[in-house]
């Protein structure tokens, strides 16, 4: 197991994850860190025509090691 920290920013606010989760694969960490997206998204809905969220992934050194994320673009037709 390895430990991995989610670091989250919705455009306005930069959260810093100081515990880590452990993952038995980096696969995995990569799978938690897209799925915490669509709530990520919800929990901060945009005031914005075009939103950007995002989840970044470190090691316990501190080393980035992925980062996924999501654009909601909205626009009247």
């Amino acid at each position: 197991m390895a430990l991995y920290f989610f670091d989250t920013n919705d455009g306005e606010d930069r959260r810093i994850d100081e515990d880590g989760t452990d993952f038995p694969t980096k696969d995995d960490a990569r799978r938690a860190a897209i799925s915490l997206l669509p709530s990520l998204a919800c929990e901060e809905l945009p005031d914005s025509n075009e939103s950007l969220f995002v989840v970044s992934v470190r090691d316990a050194a501190g080393r980035s090691l992925f980062e996924a994320s999501l654009t909601i673009k909205a626009r009247w037709l």
